[in-house]
């Protein structure tokens, strides 16, 4: 079903702890223009503000992490080169262990920023069929 699916992932923005206008400023300034943007629906204030503000953003409903994790290996993924911060969290994601220092099915939330906004990207992707740039 997603094999005909392919994502870009390039990173413009790496920052937390913005307010709704701080981070429209931002965009703004990045250029980041009216592309879809998905995002999780864990903030609605900060997916209406930028909604009220032309941004073409959809919000999208968590999956579990594994079931988003899986969707990351189907699907055929483009990384910018340049791109430290994803590099960063690509390397140095990882999985908890148990007692017996066995690796479970639970990520380690540490190192999935942008990995996060990959899987909401797949979870939309995977129930639109259309295509999707993520930032």
């Amino acid at each position: 079903m997603y094999e005909d699916f392919t994502i870009f992932c390039e990173t413009k923005l790496y920052e937390s702890g913005l307010d709704p206008q701080q981070l429209k400023d931002r965009m703004d300034t990045l250029n980041i223009g009216r592309d879809r943007i998905i995002a999780e629906s864990a903030r609605p204030e900060l997916t209406n503000f930028l909604y009220k503000h032309g941004y073409n953003i959809h919000k999208v409903k968590k999956t579990t992490i594994i079931d988003g994790i899986n969707k990351m290996y189907i699907f055929k993924m483009f990384i910018d080169a340049t791109d430290k911060h994803l590099i960063n969290e690509l390397r140095n994601y990882g999985w908890m262990k148990d007692k017996n220092d066995l690796i479970i099915e639970k990520p380690i939330d540490e190192y999935n920023h942008i990995i996060d906004g990959i899987r909401y990207a797949q979870t939309f992707l995977s129930k639109s069929k259309t295509t999707l740039k993520i930032y």
